[in-house]
């Protein structure tokens, strides 16, 4: 099992969580001098819950630019009649998954917890997912409603 160089005063090494060089070095706590892992800016190199600080916020800044992360049309090289199709049959599997979630709170009631709902949606979703012939009848809904 991996783990940190020997905890002595002035040691240094490699996190076994992270791999970066952190350095041992003495500090003073609630008036007891204490030994403690910290970075090259002489700050701690674990938070309260033994995780790397430098870790966690690269991790949480990954988390953000995930979460804002948009993709444009311009992104997606497609031929044009094959987007097309592809935006379509998304858009119908989208309106097909509203009307999941529509009909589950209609059902279940309106107060009904999301994620509750949720996995009511997703369940049918799973179910409707698997029929053989899904985009047969997706594409059909689009030759109805030309």
């Amino acid at each position: 099992m991996p783990k940190n160089p020997d905890k002595v005063a002035g040691n240094s090494g490699p996190c076994f969580k992270c791999g970066n060089v952190m350095f041992c070095n003495e500090i003073e706590y609630q008036g007891e001098k204490k030994l403690q892992w910290q970075g090259a800016d002489g700050k701690a190199h674990y938070d309260k819950d033994a995780n790397c600080k430098g870790v966690a916020q690269r991790v949480a800044n990954t988390v953000q630019a995930i979460k804002t992360q948009k993709i444009k049309l311009e992104d997606v090289k497609l031929d044009v009649p094959v987007l097309e199709k592809a935006l379509y049959v998304s858009r119908s599997a989208a309106q097909f998954l509203k009307a999941i979630e529509y009909v589950v709170y209609e059902e279940l009631g309106q107060d009904t917890q999301p994620a509750h709902a949720g996995l009511y949606t997703k369940i049918i979703a799973d179910k409707l997912l698997n029929v053989p012939n899904l985009q047969q009848i997706l594409e059909s809904l689009r030759e109805n409603n030309e």
